[in-house]
């Protein structure tokens, strides 16, 4: 019913569906995938801010399958809205951005790829460069709300309107369907005229769990949580802390045990390759607090820290990694097993 609806409504004003495709790109940054439109003829592309927010090369593809390097030229952090020039692409088949007033209810197409994804199997030919229709469902300053499906892959895609011109750029979704939200086009015109503001540091901020065992005389194992400052994709800095949830037990049955109860570092980060296959490499130094549980001379337990310096090196593929750490002091090792979750939770 949606796909004979999507058609009557596609005849009835001559929308074409297929040929606005063809101005969609994928873009690739680090291990993100987004979406993007070409919205002139000098090779511009919109896309989302949060999509070019970590900073480093971003790369292009067109739907006939060419790639080229581009560069952000200016950003709307509020309205998630940014361009990038790509000029290798100049002359390539573009959208024209719409300034007049919208209208709740007036049909809204998305145009990307869904769950940044080029399948292949019996998926093959679906997902990427693909559309989904709707409505507009909202208006505010900044945003519109539409209830054509949205899913990870579409953000930064164009959300059109019956004519093929971008009325908004895909931003997010909230839980629930129909809760699709686009930076509203108005604001990528104010870029389009010059009223944005060069790209600043950009980075981003996660959150991971880990698990740990620690290498030195009494190791035991711990689990915790990181939080952690990207900047640009090339520098970071992390803080954290584990607990020991076996700790009491083993120093029964030990005397004493150890673990890294508090780490912070900052280091250098270097990807690998890109998409969602990209592998991120960090090498760092810091300091961490290890903790000592042990008997005392009267049979009752304490915990003490000792503070000491930290080198080790991260690699993270996707939501998993390894962290290995060394402490030179104590010629100790500690390791850890590292998931990204909840993971990126904000861009600045």
């Amino acid at each position: 019913m949606v796909l004979l609806t999507a058609i009557v409504v596609a005849s009835a004003t001559g929308f074409d569906a297929d040929s606005s495709l063809d101005a969609v790109v994928m873009l690739l940054q680090g291990d993100a995938v987004c979406a993007g439109a070409f919205v002139d003829q000098r090779g511009t592309v919109a896309t989302a801010y949060h999509c070019v927010a970590s900073g480093g090369a971003v790369h292009v593809l067109t739907r006939d399958g060419r790639a080229v390097r581009g560069r952000v030229r200016s950003v709307d952090v509020v309205a998630d809205v940014a361009l990038v020039d790509a000029p290798g692409l100049a002359g390539e088949p573009h959208l024209q951005v719409r300034e007049g007033d919208l209208t709740v209810g007036e049909t809204a197409w998305v145009l990307g790829h869904p769950f940044g994804m080029a399948p292949v199997g019996f998926l093959e030919g679906t997902l990427a460069w693909s559309v989904s229709m709707g409505v507009v469902s909202a208006l505010g300053p900044l945003a519109l709300q539409t209830s054509a499906p949205v899913n990870p892959g579409n953000s930064g895609g164009p959300v059109v309107d019956a004519e093929g011109r971008v009325i908004g750029i895909v931003s997010r979704r909230l839980q629930g369907d129909g809760l699709g939200f686009a930076g509203r086009s108005s604001r990528i015109a104010r870029l389009l005229r010059g009223d944005g503001r060069r790209p600043g540091v950009g980075g981003t901020l996660g959150l991971q769990v880990f698990g740990q065992s620690f290498e030195g005389d009494g190791g035991t194992a711990a689990v915790g949580g990181q939080a952690e400052i990207a900047l640009r994709d090339s520098v970071i800095f992390t803080i954290g802390g584990g607990l020991a949830p076996t700790a009491r037990w083993e120093a029964e049955r030990l005397g004493a045990v150890r673990w890294s109860a508090f780490e912070a570092h900052g280091g250098l980060r270097k990807r690998l390759g890109s998409g969602p296959l990209t592998t991120r490499v960090d090498i760092w130094a810091g300091a961490a607090a290890i903790a000592t549980r042990s008997e005392t001379a009267i049979g009752w337990q304490a915990t003490t820290y000792d503070g000491a310096g930290l080198l080790g090196a991260t690699a993270t593929l996707g939501t998993v990694g390894a962290d290995v750490g060394y402490l030179p002091a104590s010629n100790e090792w500690r390791l850890q097993l590292l998931l990204r979750w909840p993971g990126v939770m904000t861009v600045f």
